[in-house]
Order: C-alpha cells, then structure tokens, then sequence
C-alpha cells in the first residue's frame, strides 16, 4: 500500500478516525485504516446486522463493528478481491481471541467476508436483511455509483440506515484528468479521481430511495500549485487547484416516507 503513496495526495488517507472504533483491535490492523473518516455511528450497536462495502486487505471496519455488535450481532464484509476476502476471514480466529483478552468482549455470532461486487449483491446479500450497511472511501472508486446506492437500500431493512465516508467535491471533475495517466492513476489511487460532486451525490442517493441524508462530519481538502508541482499533474494541475474536495461522512436511512 505504501509504494502507492503520493505524499502530497495523503490528505484523504490520514483522515482521522474516532479511537473508540478501533480501541479493542490489534496495532497491526489499526495501521491498516487507509479511509477518509470514520464511517460507524455513535448509536448502540448491539445485536444488529451490519454489512461494509469494499471491506479492503484485512477487513479492518467489519472487526471495528464486531467489537460494537456483541455476541448476537453479525458482521459481513465484501470486496472484489479474492485475497483480501482470504485473508480477512483467516483474521477471525486471532481477532476474536484479542477481543477475549482486550476486555472479554464478546465475538459476533457470525463475521464473514465473501468475494462480491459491490454493484451487484444478489445472491451474496437477500434483500431487507440488514440494520446497517457502511463504507469507507469506496464510494468514489466504483464505475456505478448509482448502483452501488440502489445495493446498499435494497439490503437494508426498513428503518435501516447507510453510513459511509468519502470523497466529494464543490464542481464536476472534468474527463480532461484524464489527460495525464500518471496523474490521473494518483489521484485515482487516493480517491480524488472518481469523487463526486456533492450535489450529484444527493441526487444518486435519493433516487436510490434515501429520502433524506445528512452530513455529520465535512473537511476540506485543498491543492496548490507547489503541492502538484510535479509533472505527473501538467495539464490537469489548474483544475485540481480551483477545485475543492471534502472529506465528507453521511447518514441515510430507509424510510417509507417522512
């Protein structure tokens, strides 16, 4: 993960994360946090079914949420990758004993990662089956972000709520980033390139069904023309200055109506 670090693009991937979420894992996994926010709620978590989107190389969020959920919880995590999906169910063993000796909490009664597109649940995911579905900075890395929307509602139960952090901008990226493949491969690599304007995310969310989503955390992300003085970012470099990004985490719920 590391050589694919462009240091003056690491502003997203340092965003912090609330230390209660991660306060019963092992050091190991916590430095494997490469989001841009902290997706969980603050809400008792207990017993519920809970699903994270792109759930990345060790399943980081899905055993953050087992030490949330308690013994009649369940947590699922999916991800495109065969071995990221290998390795994060290979953890669970290690992880609930940690959680044993951390402060005997209790394993979830069921934690599982399965190899699935994000885009595409049926067959992985029934429909009105969770309480809570999350992502962290995966978002703005799928080619259909309406879709992975109409996913994360249709799985939800009613009442059921979406949280998720990630990448969005105040204006439409233009297809001309894509003039330098270099720069458009950084800025792809740290969630910059696929971000979303932030009124487009509003409307995909709510045509996905969400009625009314909230923002609870924003910060910006700004660029200047010495931080992208590099050649990788010639061509592209203007627009990346005169546009803003925002580290944004948000709250969706299924609802019939309000």
């Amino acid at each position: 993960k590391e050589e694919m670090f462009y240091p003056e693009l690491q502003g997203c991937c340092l965003a912090p994360s609330n230390p209660r979420d991660m306060a019963h894992l092992p050091t190991e996994l916590k430095e494997q946090n490469y989001g841009c926010g902290s997706p969980l709620p603050v809400d008792d978590l207990s017993g519920l079914s809970v699903l994270d989107l792109g759930s990345g190389p060790v399943g980081l969020w899905v055993y953050a949420l087992a030490g949330r959920v308690g013994a009649k919880g369940k947590v699922f995590g999916v991800d495109l990758s065969a071995e990221n999906v290998k390795r994060s169910n290979a953890l669970r063993s290690e992880l609930k004993e940690h959680m044993k000796n951390y402060g005997n909490l209790a394993f979830p009664s069921q934690v599982e990662f399965k190899v699935a597109d994000m885009q595409d649940l049926n067959g992985v995911i029934e429909s009105n089956a969770l309480d809570l579905v999350i992502s962290n900075c995966v978002l703005n890395l799928a080619p259909d972000k309406q879709k992975v929307c109409n996913e994360a509602y249709r799985v939800l139960k009613v009442g059921g709520e979406f949280t998720f952090s990630d990448i969005i901008t105040d204006r439409r990226l233009s297809p001309n980033l894509r003039s330098n493949p270099e720069g458009y491969w950084a800025l792809l690599t740290h969630c910059y390139a696929g971000a979303l304007y932030k009124q487009d995310l509003y409307d995909i969310l709510k045509q996905a069904g969400f009625i009314d989503p909230r923002v609870i955390s924003i910060s910006p992300i700004r660029f200047t023309e010495e931080k992208l003085k590099h050649a990788r970012y010639d061509g592209i470099r203007e627009e990346l200055v005169q546009t803003t990004f925002y580290s944004v985490t948000m709250r969706a719920f299924k609802l019939p109506e309000l």
